[in-house]
């Protein structure tokens, strides 16, 4: 039996047992297979991620290095259009048209917390605590008086169990 330690006699009649190979027969050559396969399926995965991640939205151009552009669309034709996706549910596609947004009002210096704020709410639905974190800091540095701002960072820290920090923040 393979992988299982034998009882074995030795010239003096002593009982010894064989250890157990780890690998006996094929089982070196399986093993050095599988191995490979998994890695080139771990490689074409991380491929095919990245993919996605920076695929663009259908329809869309590069304007440069700010982002994308769709036609002639304004900043808040594009916060509309991710209204429209955040009340659908597609909480990604509302992050993509929010980020248009955002890319759009920095080219024309026109920064708006609204559009930080509602892309940190699609980040709070998606459990993206770090991103939606990261969003309500830049809103309270273009409006630190914008309520949404502190009540969404309260409701992110009660959602990992931080209530004495959110309470701080809305204090």
């Amino acid at each position: 039996m393979e992988g299982v330690n034998e009882t074995l006699a030795d010239e003096t009649g002593e009982v010894k047992e064989k250890p157990a190979a780890m690998f006996t027969g094929s089982q070196p050559l399986n093993f050095l297979i599988g191995s490979v396969i998994g890695v080139i399926i771990f490689a074409i995965y991380m491929d095919w991620d990245i993919k996605q991640r920076n695929k663009k939205p259908e329809g869309v151009t590069e304007v440069n290095k700010t982002g994308w552009k769709k036609g002639d669309q304004t900043a808040d034709e594009w916060k509309k259009s991710g209204n429209d996706m955040f009340k659908e549910k597609d909480y990604e596609g509302a992050i993509a048209d929010y980020t248009m947004a955002i890319n759009i009002a920095k080219q024309n210096k026109e920064p708006s917390a609204i559009f930080h704020i509602n892309r940190a709410n699609a980040y709070f639905e998606l459990k993206k605590h770090t991103e939606c974190l990261n969003d309500c800091t830049a809103a309270k540095e273009i409006d630190p008086d914008y309520a949404k701002i502190y009540w969404r960072v309260a409701k992110v820290m009660e959602q990992l169990k931080k209530r004495d920090v959110g309470l701080n923040v809305l204090k």
